[in-house]
């Protein structure tokens, strides 16, 4: 699994050039080489909380205030990290188009790619 010290590894072995390319493996065992702020890094997976809907309806809120503010009747959000943060959906782009529209009054809309 890639984690943040491997990913410091790997990229910082793409940058020299010379340096020969090393296993995840072979990776792992080079944690010296790090300076000591990044070698000291732990996983903080454990705290992290999802977001409730509370806060999910108060981001729309917000959202539906400022569109109020400055004349806006809707926002249409295809995908992307706006996609995820009003909506907790992640959609990878593709040929197919799919959009989330937020009115200023109503419900959120949706449109799924037709298969």
């Amino acid at each position: 699994m890639l984690n943040r010290r491997r990913f410091l590894l790997t990229s910082a072995g793409r940058r020299r050039a010379a340096t020969p390319t090393l296993t995840l493996a072979q990776q792992s065992h080079q944690t010296e080489n790090l300076p000591a702020a990044i070698a000291a890094l732990t996983n903080r997976r454990a705290e992290a909380t999802p977001i409730t809907l509370a806060e999910r309806e108060q981001r729309l809120d917000r959202a539906r205030a400022l569109m109020h503010q400055n004349q806006i009747d809707a926002i249409v959000i295809a995908t992307g990290t706006s996609l995820n943060y009003f909506t907790g959906l992640r959609w990878g782009q593709s040929e197919r188009f799919f959009a989330w529209t937020l009115p200023k009054k109503g419900s959120p809309l949706h449109r799924l790619p037709c298969l």
